[in-house]
């Protein structure tokens, strides 16, 4: 990954401004959360700080990114390029966000290994 996204990822990661979900990049909160911020998966704050367009995907809860709808452990090919995320350590990190490791320590290993 390159280094100054890298940074501004793992800040946003720690920030506690982003709510962790699972399963999609981006998803609207269920009517009865207390919570009504988005979620998001550690891939779709990666796309926050590479500047990604998000758009409703009609009345489900995720978002598309950049025009694409896509699974949780991939990113778009532009998200890709900007922030020069493996494909190997996107599957990694959103597999650890799925199988519930919170943001900080999953910022932790980015900060260590990527």
């Amino acid at each position: 990954m390159k280094e100054e996204v890298k940074q501004r990822l793992v800040e946003a990661l720690r920030s506690g401004k982003y709510r962790q979900g699972r399963s999609y990049l981006k998803q609207s909160p269920l009517p009865q959360d207390s919570d009504p911020r988005d979620e998001y998966c550690v891939l779709g704050v990666l796309a926050e700080v590479c500047g990604g367009t998000w758009e409703k995907s009609g009345p489900r809860r995720e978002y598309s990114l950049n025009g694409e709808t896509l699974a949780a452990s991939l990113l778009d090919a532009d998200t890709t390029e900007i922030s020069g995320l493996s494909p190997s350590n996107q599957v990694r990190n959103g597999t650890m966000n799925d199988e519930g490791e919170p943001f900080a320590e999953i910022a932790d290993l980015i900060e260590k290994e990527q």
